[in-house]
């Protein structure tokens, strides 16, 4: 749906580029162009979707009304610290470190994937980008790792970027625990490399995009979501550049949106 509005947008501003602001004239009276309304609205769409998947944490400004509302749903502080601790199962079963060691086998395709999409067709149509992220999958179960956290197989033994946020920093440090607990019981070394791609947000976002999302009707409906390779430009377009949220944050305010 993210996709879709930023679509309309952009084809909104190619026709307001092309024809102007206001259409009419000598036969009927000058009137607003219908895109501008197109423009402004799907804009506000894709900001929003994009704030709900909470992929990069919260803007760095935001309303304080906005802000006091969101302290008043969160959790207890008391619950919040317990959950920082690197949760490590102490018994990992022999099916879910085999699955481990197998998936680091294979990482480097389907992360090269992500980054370059002529590098293969990818899920849904490689048979290397599909066992490995069912292998993802069964891993991420067998340690109840949630959707909204880092894989163990997606980290190394290493410390967090060091431009990542707190919260980041913490979800790497329970993935890189499970990491190395995993390469224990699987009888492997730990690994101590990672690739340039592991600490960049847009790839992380990239890779929860397409290991999450499904279609959801249509001629490949319950496939794995592809992205296109210019939707991929977009997204690492919006996290390499800090003034996106402000931009955001900025339409949300003014539509008075929640985050």
């Amino acid at each position: 749906m993210a996709c879709d509005a930023w679509d309309r947008y952009d084809e909104a501003r190619e026709s307001l580029a092309r024809d102007g602001i206001v259409v009419g004239g000598r036969q009927a009276a000058l009137r607003p162009h219908p895109a501008i309304a197109i423009e402004r609205d799907n804009r506000v769409i894709f900001a929003r979707l994009i704030s709900q998947l909470a992929l990069d944490g919260e803007p760095s400004e935001i309303d304080p009304n906005l802000r006091a509302a969101r302290r008043s749903t969160r959790p207890h502080p008391m619950v919040k610290r317990s959950s920082r601790i690197p949760r490590i199962n102490a018994e990992i079963s022999e099916e879910a470190a085999q699955a481990f060691k197998k998936a680091l086998e294979i990482r480097d395709h389907r992360e090269a994937q992500l980054a370059n999409g002529d590098h293969c067709q990818g899920a849904g149509s490689c048979s290397s980008c599909d066992e490995y992220e069912r292998l993802v999958a069964l891993v991420d179960t067998a340690l109840n790792i949630q959707p909204q956290e880092l894989s163990p197989i997606d980290v190394f033994d290493a410390p967090a970027p060091p431009m990542w946020k707190d919260r980041q920093k913490e979800d790497w440090d329970r993935a890189r625990a499970q990491h190395v607990a995993l390469a224990k019981a699987a009888g492997i070394a730990p690994r101590q490399k990672g690739l340039l791609t592991d600490g960049c947000r847009a790839q992380a976002n990239i890779r929860w995009i397409e290991r999450y999302g499904k279609y959801p009707d249509g001629l490949f409906v319950g496939k794995p979501f592809r992205l296109h390779e210019f939707q991929r430009d977009i997204i690492r377009g919006i996290y390499g550049d800090p003034a996106y949220w402000r931009a955001v944050d900025a339409a949300l305010r003014k539509k008075g949106l929640a985050a």
